[in-house]
């Protein structure tokens, strides 16, 4: 464990065209609002992106780790109540050092943090924040979102970054992946560019390693939708999605595989909303507001209890939770 790397424990911290719904989201508000759980404690100053969900193999501690693009730091609360836990921050572009996180995963007992301007993934073991290792220096240019899965054969960690230079120009280089194998030693492979599509501008990347799909969001102006594309070789798959226009902004994904459910953001200012999209055929089931929580970036899932939890960010600033067991 590096001796620099410390939690420091504080007290608290278009316009759109109306056109067939079967072909886009819904342009009014008649969809439910749920109630939240809680709010965390608002932090303006970090700019907090992304979340991430933990939980213990005890079950007895559950955390949310959300990344401070402009303070440099991964910020930790705990899931259950949102109470300020404690953030590791070393807003630098060394190693174990953060440079605007962005990007943030959980897979088993391990944290990626992607950052953009140091353009690397920097890996800590969980819950001690042990620095593990700093990858994508060679890969990266632009780095944003970040997903993964764990190997069922050899228990390795496969990830998928999305990667944004040029932003805006059609390009095939915007996915990478790499393989992870945490042993004795963490070996790392870089697996090359992933499949073969052209992307304008992409951020946020979900994978459902059952289904066999990655799904990205194209956030590029007119482009609004979310891809679906093959998980072994990247191939596009039609889908329902194909013709779902996204009337802002897509942002966050989080799938919750006991409901069978994908969840999306439609990221805005004044009508933020998030649609509830089948797991096996990607076909809308649902649009949900989510009381106090608008502009959502990042948004993530986790189960505590027999209950399924959506944190969501709310305007930069604070997370949002929301039970969705009454729901779905």
């Amino acid at each position: 464990m590096m001796n620099n790397l410390k939690i420091k424990i504080a007290p608290i911290l278009i316009g759109a065209i109306f056109i067939l719904q079967s072909c886009t989201s819904e342009s009014f508000k008649n969809f439910k609002t749920l109630p939240e759980e809680f709010h965390t404690f608002q932090t303006p100053q970090s700019n907090i992106d992304s979340i991430a969900f933990w939980k213990s193999k005890d079950e007895l501690i559950s955390h949310i780790y959300v990344t401070g693009k402009e303070d440099g730091a991964v910020h930790i609360y705990n899931a259950n109540n949102g109470d300020f836990v404690g953030f590791l921050k070393k807003n630098s572009s060394g190693l174990g050092e953060f440079q605007r996180p962005n990007g943030i995963l959980v897979l088993e007992d391990i944290l990626y943090v992607v950052e953009r301007d140091a353009h690397k993934i920097s890996i800590f073991s969980l819950p001690e924040l042990t620095f593990e290792s700093s990858i994508g220096f060679n890969e990266l240019q632009y780095p944003y979102g970040i997903t993964g899965f764990v190997d069922s054969i050899d228990k390795s960690h496969k990830i998928f970054v999305t990667d944004n230079p040029n932003a805006g120009l059609p390009q095939k280089d915007r996915i990478k992946h790499w393989k992870i194998n945490y042993n004795e030693d963490v070996q790392i492979e870089y697996l090359g560019l992933f499949g073969i599509e052209s992307f304008r501008k992409v951020e946020t990347i979900a994978c459902d390693k059952e289904y066999n799909r990655l799904l990205v969001a194209e956030e590029d102006i007119g482009q609004n939708k979310i891809v679906s594309l093959n998980l072994n070789d990247g191939s596009l798959e039609s889908t329902p999605l194909d013709k779902f226009k996204f009337l802002y902004e897509p942002e966050g994904l989080a799938l919750i595989p006991e409901l069978d459910i994908w969840i999306a953001t439609d990221q805005s200012e004044d009508d933020n909303r998030f649609y509830i999209f089948d797991r096996k055929n990607l076909s809308l089931v649902d649009t949900i507001s989510l009381n106090g929580v608008t502009n959502t970036d990042g948004i993530a899932v986790g189960k505590i209890d027999k209950n399924w939890f959506l944190y969501a960010v709310d305007d930069d600033r604070r997370i949002g939770s929301f039970n969705l067991s009454n729901s779905y």
